[in-house]
């Protein structure tokens, strides 16, 4: 089962409905990381462009990405058979695999060896926000009014580099060009369906 809202996927507290599934425990509403101040979101910063995640069959385990232009840059695939295996390939090849067991694990070729989802994309400690390491460039994710935020991590003022949407029949990355050309899209990709599966992920 879908939900519109972001906060109901990835283990994070919804503060406005604490019984929605997958929600990890917590008193209070998340607050975002400490070690940077954020900028206020914005819906779609300057250079933005969009990868759609559509044509559920039936639902976000299979399904393809488009982008501009309506062009096909990944499929995601799911097996049926024990342990459930997800793969998601790009035009060139296979680019990550998911097994999922109790604690799924995860592989990105040529960036991520087979390694537990959770040390992927950690769940900070007061359970606000994820962080990521790509190209040994810190990011993090962080659910604000009704979209979950790509930033910029580390000690220096956070920058807005993309963000996650989701409507009844899509899911869509927002992500800006400079992120693209530093080689995030992919990750992030893999990232926004990790986020948005609704499957518990540490």
């Amino acid at each position: 089962m879908h939900t519109n809202n972001p906060y109901a996927q990835g283990g994070w507290y919804n503060p406005a409905n604490p019984l929605a599934v997958g929600q990890l425990e917590q008193s209070h509403a998340p607050h975002p990381p400490t070690f940077g101040a954020l900028p206020s979101p914005t819906m779609s910063p300057p250079s933005t462009l969009e990868f759609n995640f559509t044509s559920f069959s039936p639902d976000i385990f299979n399904c393809i990405v488009q982008g501009p232009q309506d062009l096909q840059y990944f499929s995601i695939t799911t097996s049926n058979a024990y342990p459930r295996v997800t793969t998601i390939v790009k035009p060139g090849g296979a680019l990550a695999t998911i097994q999922w067991h109790q604690h799924p694990i995860l592989e990105i070729k040529g960036l991520v060896s087979y390694q537990p989802t959770s040390h992927w994309i950690p769940l900070s400690a007061d359970r606000s926000y994820r962080t990521m390491n790509v190209h040994g460039r810190v990011l993090t994710w962080v659910p604000q009014i009704n979209s979950i935020y790509l930033y910029s991590g580390g000690p220096a003022p956070a920058e807005q580099y993309g963000r996650i949407v989701r409507s009844s029949n899509v899911v869509t990355l927002e992500i800006t060009n400079q992120a693209i050309q530093a080689g995030m899209l992919e990750p992030a990709t893999i990232a926004t369906f990790l986020l948005q599966c609704g499957v518990h992920i540490d």
